[in-house]
């Protein structure tokens, strides 16, 4: 795959609690790392985030779906028009007449139902001093991972599972990386074909040509890195310039996520999209107000990178 250009696309933000912004991470039904209950704003096309998302992507040639039951043959002897492919029997074809399968799988040779137009990155981690740490949220661990989103442009949110893939790799132990000029000293892994994964959503329809019979093992095969840290100028001026009213409570609690990918531009890191830090105690616990919401840290600055549960949206993305 050729390196990939960043297409911004911002869901708007109108709350700050973990689960409204990132998904609650004790409820894994919607799939890959980050879920909610209510379908979520964290997303790119968030029902609840406050705004409205378009991601700027054009798919030419729909990268190899079949979308007339897997074409006409014309002959019974020559080529199936939208297949994707040439056939040397008519696709199945007698007598010359037509074709016997219309189901796309042996006649245009694509099997794919699903066919991403967007690729995100999204990550999240605990830190105290300096190190990963286990941090809970009423009681519940919430994990280290890096999850690669596949998603369509029919994707409706986190738990509309037959438009998204995603790979989460369970980043917990993983190696630092010290590659991240612009990250939090100590704030950067790496991901690599060590790393544990799951998969979820409609991994098993992309076409096995574009990403092989195996995605999460595809991806497995490829390093990828996350880090955070504090947001450089350009992108400062950017997120005020998008969140306008909203940037008074947000300009100082906005960090920035970083990534790396073989997917992507292989060592070059990308300040790719923006997270935030949620206040823990010292034993590991998110921290609460009266009113139950979590406490989001004025971690964008910080010179060095404070305690705390680090997460990152994904509202931004490469058009594939």
């Amino acid at each position: 795959m050729s390196r990939l250009t960043p297409v911004y696309a911002i869901a708007i933000l109108s709350s700050l609690s973990l689960a409204a912004c990132f998904g609650s991470k004790t409820d894994d039904t919607g799939g890959g790392t980050s879920t909610t209950a209510d379908g979520g704003a964290s997303d790119a096309g968030a029902t609840d985030g406050g705004g409205t998302v378009t991601d700027g992507v054009t798919v030419t040639d729909g990268g190899g779906t079949v979308t007339d039951g897997g074409g006409t043959v014309t002959d019974g002897g020559g080529t199936a028009t939208d297949g994707g492919g040439t056939t040397t029997d008519g696709g199945g074809s007698t007598d010359g007449g037509g074709s016997t399968d219309g189901g796309g799988t042996t006649d245009g040779g694509s099997t794919a139902s699903f066919t991403p137009t967007m690729l995100l990155f999204e990550a999240s981690t605990g830190i105290m001093r300096h190190a990963q740490a286990d941090i809970t949220a009423g009681g519940t661990s919430l994990g280290h991972q890096m999850t690669i989103w596949l998603v369509n442009a029919d994707w409706s949110g986190l738990k509309d599972s037959a438009n998204y893939c995603t790979i989460t790799f369970d980043t917990d132990g993983a190696a630092p990386d010290t590659t991240c000029a612009d990250c939090w000293p100590d704030l950067a892994w790496s991901v690599d074909s060590t790393t544990p994964y799951t998969t979820d959503g409609e991994c098993a329809g992309l076409d096995p040509a574009e990403w092989t019979d195996d995605v999460g093992s595809f991806m497995a095969s490829m390093t990828h890195g996350y880090g955070f840290g504090p947001n450089s100028s350009d992108f400062h001026a950017t997120l005020e310039k998008t969140y306008k009213t909203y940037w008074a409570e947000y300009e100082n609690k906005f960090i920035s996520a970083y990534f790396r990918s073989d997917l992507t531009g292989g060592t070059d890191w990308t300040e790719l999209d923006y997270g935030l830090v949620y206040e823990v105690d010292s034993t590991g616990s998110i921290v609460t107000d009266s009113t139950g919401a979590e406490t989001v840290l004025d971690a964008g600055l910080e010179r060095t990178a404070p305690n705390g549960y680090y997460a990152s949206g994904f509202y931004y993305g490469f058009g594939l």
